[in-house]
């Protein structure tokens, strides 16, 4: 036996054939055991039926000159009904209307059943062309809603595509047509009426029952007050026809109903105006024209006037 390295003992194997062996574990230590991976199968889809790819959605160009895109104009009609001051005079005229008609509703609620029958046996198509029926609360009273819906109805038709249709419904004739009746109607009734009293007043001896009698009523039909011309004012003729006074409504309230009407036509052709809206064709522009060209002429003539006394 030779130990390592003697002389003439053989050669020591190489440190690479020397396999050491692993450490025993620890006694307090298990090995941990994984459990076994189970793989799914993968299902493949039936023939003919393979996933499409996710396609992105398709959005339309936008639309050009559309009315029924959102930010439209509003129609005419509805661009009266919402102006203040329209609402404010529709508010004081169905509240002097009211107090003109008092307790006697019964001719204004039959006006109004006998408007809502012919209305309603028309077709729709004629239904658009008629005035619509008065729309009052219950006891037949007279609301903003009441003269709001009938004056849409009187801007609808002044506005109308077809010539013939808006033809009836010129404001400027209404506001000539009013303050024709204004001034030589009520306001020469009213005068005449103021002299009669002063008279009466002046030849009274002692106790006179009523200083303004004659002032105090309208001696006359109402009809003969014209609210409008063509087909303008009849709601307005109607309500006043349904007072029930024994001499007439006082010439007061009857002047302030008109010159609230007055006020409303002229308002009414203004916002027609504002939105491009124009009645009378080419006179109308033409002398539109005229007094341009004159207000031009004048500022020239001053300005002219101002430069010379500059220098």
């Amino acid at each position: 036996m030779y130990f390592p390295y003697a002389p003439g003992a053989p050669p020591a194997p190489p440190l690479e054939e020397q396999v050491a062996e692993p450490p025993d574990p620890p006694v307090d230590q298990q090995p941990v055991i994984h459990p076994p991976v189970v793989q799914q199968p993968v299902v493949q889809p039936p023939v003919g039926q393979e996933p499409q790819p996710a396609q992105q959605p398709v959005v339309p160009p936008p639309i050009e000159n559309d009315d029924n895109i959102a930010g439209a104009p509003p129609p005419i009609d509805d661009i009266v009904a919402n102006d203040r001051e329209i609402i404010i005079i529709c508010s004081e005229l169905a509240t002097l209307s009211n107090n003109l008609i008092f307790n006697n509703k019964e001719k204004i609620m039959n006006i109004a059943s006998g408007q809502s029958q012919q209305y309603h046996i028309q077709s729709y198509n004629q239904q658009q062309y008629l005035q619509p029926p008065l729309s009052l609360e219950g006891g037949g009273i007279i609301t903003l809603n009441t003269i709001l819906q009938q004056i849409k109805w009187y801007v609808r038709m002044a506005t109308n595509p077809e010539p013939n249709r808006r033809r009836s419904f010129n404001f400027q004739q209404a506001i000539d047509a009013l303050h024709t009746t204004i001034q030589d109607n009520l306001n020469t009734k009213y005068n005449s009426a103021e002299q009669l009293d002063n008279i009466s007043r002046a030849n009274a001896m002692g106790f006179m029952p009523n200083p303004n009698a004659n002032k105090e009523r309208f001696w006359g039909t109402p009809g003969n007050v014209v609210f409008g011309a063509g087909s303008i004012g009849g709601i307005f003729s109607d309500i006043l026809g349904s007072t029930n006074y024994a001499g007439g409504p006082p010439i007061n309230d009857v002047r302030h109903y008109s010159d609230l009407i007055l006020q409303l036509y002229i308002r009414i052709q203004a916002i027609l105006f504002e939105n491009g809206i124009q009645q009378g064709g080419k006179k109308k522009r033409r002398r539109t024209q005229k007094v341009n060209n004159k207000q031009s002429s004048k500022r020239r003539k001053v300005n002219s006037k101002q430069s010379k006394k500059r220098k």
